[in-house]
Order: C-alpha cells, then structure tokens, then sequence
C-alpha cells in the first residue's frame, strides 16, 4: 500500500484508524461513511462484501487481471455471473 495513487488508500486509512480525508464536504463525508460501511480489513487485506453477503478481495488492476485470466483460460475456465465477479 506504499502507492498513494490507489483508489483505496484513503478507504483504508479511514477504516483502519478512522482517518476521514480531509478535502470532503459535508454530504461528501456522509456519503464516504455510507460506502465505506460494505469494506472491512481483515489483516492488511482489504474485503468488500458482495451482495450475496460473502467478503470478496480487493484486488488491484494487475491481480485482477491474473485472476481474470486463471478462472476463464484453459481447460478448466468457466464463465461466471457478471454479478459475482465485478463490483
């Protein structure tokens, strides 16, 4: 988590040490708490739960790619619901 590029370093900051940035208005602050109420930190993993309840790993573009690439090539690919694997 050393990028300070990453979409979810402010998500972490505040969910880790209640640290809410700084530059949010007021409604912007309520509406940051609000979606940050479905990710949760186990560890140093960053987890959002799905809608069917189950915790899913966050996953930067290039991990998500692999693990695109590991579920649907070869012999054993499948092909899943566009509800279970994107957010």
């Amino acid at each position: 988590m050393e990028d300070k590029n990453l979409w979810y370093i402010q998500l972490v900051k505040f969910l880790r040490d209640g640290i809410m940035p700084i530059n949010l208005t007021k409604s912007s602050r309520k509406a940051f708490k609000l979606k940050s109420s479905i990710f949760y930190m186990l560890g140093d993993v960053l987890y959002c739960r799905g809608f069917d309840g189950i915790l899913v790993r966050c996953l930067e573009w290039m991990d998500s790619q692999i693990a695109i690439s590991c579920a649907h090539d070869g012999i054993c690919g499948g092909h899943f619901s566009g509800l279970i694997i994107t957010k």
